[in-house]
């Protein structure tokens, strides 16, 4: 009995290791509608951009826009990187 329970231990160690390390994928869309940017003289649109790093892989981004000038920029402030829309 006492070698089946450590048996079984070993089986719970390795499934709940095994589901630490499982790889997800996914897909992430921002549609974003300035609707009264027309009425304004100025319009700045900041998004979160994900990196790669030790814990994800990101790949294949792919920025859309119907004309408005798109760059990448970093805040040295606060450490993070942002999609900017103007």
């Amino acid at each position: 009995m006492r070698k089946f329970l450590g048996v079984l231990l070993v089986i719970a160690v390795i499934l709940s290791c095994s589901a630490a390390f499982a790889e997800y994928k996914g897909k992430i869309t921002f549609n974003v509608s300035l609707k009264d940017a027309e009425k304004s003289s100025k319009a700045e649109l900041w998004l979160p951009y994900p990196l790669s790093d030790s814990n994800q892989t990101i790949t294949d981004v792919d920025i859309k826009s119907n004309g408005a000038q798109i760059g990448v920029e970093s805040d040295p402030k606060a450490g993070g990187v942002y999609l900017h829309a103007t």
